[in-house]
C-alpha cells in the first residue's frame, strides 16, 4: 500500500527495468484493447501537414498493433474473419453489435447465427 492507503500496482524495483513488464502493465492501465486499436486504426486521417508517406506509416502501424492483440498471427483466414465481423457488426443494429461483442465472436458465420439468434429473442 502506497501513503494514501491505495493498493501499489506499479512495478517493483526488478520489474522496472524488465520493458516487457511496463509495457504490460502500462497497456492495462490504459486498457488498450483490440477495440481501441481498432477505433484508433479507422478513425485517422491524414493531417495537412503530414505527408502522405508519414501517413501510410502511421496507418500501418496502428494496423499492426490492432493485429497484434487480436492475436492474429500470420494467419490470413482470421485476419480475414476480423474484417468481414468488423463491418458486419458496423452495418447491423447497434444493440446486435454490442451483444456479438460482449460474446467475443471470432467469425462471421459465428456472429451471423448469434445476431439471427438475437434478434429473435429480442
Amino acid at each position: 500500500m502506497d501513503l494514501s492507503g491505495q493498493e501499489n500496482t506499479g512495478p517493483s524495483p526488478d520489474q522496472s527495468k524488465d520493458y516487457d513488464v511496463v509495457k504490460d502493465l502500462i497497456l492495462k492501465a490504459y486498457e488498450l484493447v483490440p477495440e481501441a486499436y481498432r477505433v484508433k486504426f479507422r478513425t485517422t486521417y491524414k493531417q495537412e501537414k503530414k505527408s502522405h508517406v508519414e501517413y501510410a506509416k502511421t496507418k500501418e502501424d496502428q494496423l499492426d498493433l490492432w493485429v497484434q492483440f487480436k492475436n492474429i498471427g500470420g494467419d490470413f483466414e482470421k485476419f480475414k474473419q476480423v474484417i468481414l465481423l468488423e463491418d458486419f457488426k458496423r452495418c447491423i443494429r447497434k444493440d446486435i453489435s454490442v451483444h456479438l461483442d460482449e460474446r467475443k465472436i471470432e467469425t462471421l458465420a459465428e456472429g451471423a447465427v448469434l445476431a439471427d439468434e438475437y434478434a429473435l429473442t429480442h
